[in-house]
């Protein structure tokens, strides 16, 4: 996610934004996710259960470094825990 983009324009009266994340950097993350009909059954096993929220904690905290917004609850472990 280190060449996110971003564009302004106005449409009439209102700034309009439009942000380009490049997303190769956790398309292991996409690969290896069950597809939707399978993804109930596909977090039942624990050990993919576990592997999923750990790279999905991973991309929360590089987010955090260019934006403030989070994902609500990705925390497995915390950032500043000592």
């Amino acid at each position: 996610m280190e060449k996110t983009l971003r564009w302004k324009y106005k449409a009439k009266d209102t700034n309009m934004y439009m942000d380009m994340l490049v997303l190769d950097e956790c398309r292991y993350l996409y690969d290896w996710m069950p597809s939707l009909d399978m993804f109930y059954s596909g977090m039942m096993d624990i050990e993919r259960q576990f592997s999923f929220r750990f790279i999905l904690d991973a991309v929360a905290k590089h987010r955090m470094v260019y934006n403030n917004e989070f994902f609500y609850g990705t925390a497995s472990v915390s950032k500043f825990e000592t």
